[in-house]
């Protein structure tokens, strides 16, 4: 016997959207005076288009990284780093440059001994490049933990 609640994306719930933004921005800035007090209205508007992908996680940390990073008493839209990549979809995109036309059979010739490596190297690269370098957000679409995610771009010299 269990109840079931149906909870809709954050996408389908564009009212939610403020009211969560307002409650991240108020939790994670700095005291009731410092750090920035609201949204402006184009960033509002860039919250309100975007389809969160994510949902209040990613929501979460789009506040919580344009808190850190802003420089006035109003998040704006340039505050507000919204992925262009949506975590489900990585298996789609497309390979790196490096790799790219390249078939498995391929890089056991090109990288002899040493494919595991080089295609380890190469899905670190594009997860940090997806996640314009967010280590939380790059180790979650890899599906491995922050530290090894560090441990692997200090192995490979990804900083």
């Amino acid at each position: 016997n269990v109840v079931r609640i149906a909870l809709p994306p954050l996408r389908e719930r564009g009212e939610d959207i403020s009211l969560l933004a307002d409650y991240f921005l108020s939790v994670h800035r700095y005291g009731d005076t410092q750090g920035p007090q609201g949204f402006s209205a184009d960033a509002r508007e860039k919250l309100l288009a975007y389809p969160w992908p994510g949902n209040v996680r990613e929501l979460e940390n789009v506040i919580t990284q344009a808190v850190l990073n802003a420089r006035g008493q109003l998040l704006t839209a340039e505050d507000l780093v919204l992925s262009e990549v949506s975590p489900r979809s990585v298996g789609a995109e497309p390979v790196p440059e490096q790799a790219r036309g390249v078939t498995l059979e391929e890089l056991f010739v090109q990288y002899p001994g040493n494919v595991y490596t080089t295609a380890e190297r190469l899905l670190v690269a594009q997860a940090l490049e997806l996640s314009r370098h967010n280590q939380v957000q790059a180790a979650r679409l890899l599906g491995i933990s922050r530290n090894v995610l560090r441990d692997r771009m200090k192995r490979y010299g990804l900083h």
